[in-house]
Parts: structure tokens; sequence; C-alpha cells
């Protein structure tokens, strides 16, 4: 419950409707009523990374969820990404996205917690091919850190 703590109810409630109700390609107007809501001001930068590890480690859709034509956690995550404003930002919020890949067990975590930015990548490497690089780069350059 730690990963939730500095979000608020109402936050929950918008994402997770984001990643249960939505329609992929009508997300839009949804993504621009969230970020007028939470990420309009510099001070809410801060909140990304917290909003990506929610994500990532709350948000666990079923299996009838991802078969569905609902936006998948990865295509909310990436545009979150897109929203970073500050390279600092930006580098919280892909340590978000990718810290349970450093300390992944298999015995005791869901594949689920990993997947989005396995996703991500894998699904902008022809249409945003510069969100994979700078993953990628993240990732390299955080193997000494990790490894």
């Amino acid at each position: 419950r730690y990963i939730a703590s500095r979000l608020t109810a109402d936050m929950e409630t918008k994402l997770n409707f984001l990643t249960t109700k939505v329609k992929f390609g009508q997300q839009k107007r949804y993504q621009d009523w969230f970020q007028r809501d939470y990420l309009s001001t510099p001070e809410s930068q801060s909140l990304i990374s917290d909003f990506i590890r929610y994500i990532c480690c709350i948000i666990h859709p079923s299996n009838e969820i991802l078969s569905s034509d609902v936006v998948q956690r990865w295509a909310i995550v990436g545009w979150l990404l897109t929203k970073c404003q500050s390279n600092v930002a930006a580098c919280n919020a892909k340590l978000a996205l990718f810290y349970d890949w450093f300390f992944y067990n298999p015995d005791h975590e869901s594949i689920m917690c990993i997947e989005p930015g396995i996703l991500i990548m894998s699904y902008s490497v022809n249409t945003h091919p510069n969100i994979t690089a700078t993953l990628i780069d993240f990732l390299v350059r955080m193997i000494p850190a990790f490894g």
C-alpha cells in the first residue's frame, strides 16, 4: 500500500477508469482530462513516477481486459513518459517503470510488474523509435548501478 500512498483516491479511480473502461484510440480526451487535473503544474511532475509505479504494481488487468479493445497499461505509461518536462522527472519516471526489472524474482512477483516496459518498447520501436531508444539507453546506463 505504500506505492499508492501519494495518490489520492480520485487519482486511483481515474487511473483505474483509464485502464478498464476507455477504448484504445479514444483515450486522448481522457488523457487531456487527467493532465488538466493532475499534471498542469511544474510541481506535479514528481507525481508521474508515482502514477507509473501505481500502474505497474497495482493495476493488473484480467485476461478479459487484456484481450479487449481497452487502452492498455503500456500505452498510458508511454503517454505519461511523454509528459515529463525535465530530465529529473524523466529519469524518475523511467526508474519507476524499470525498478522491478532490476529486482525481479519470478518466485515472488508477477510478470505484470515488468510487462509495461517490455510492451512500450515492443510497440514503439516502429512508430516512436525515440521512445524505445531512450528506454534502452536508460537501461544500459543503469546496469552498473544495479548489475
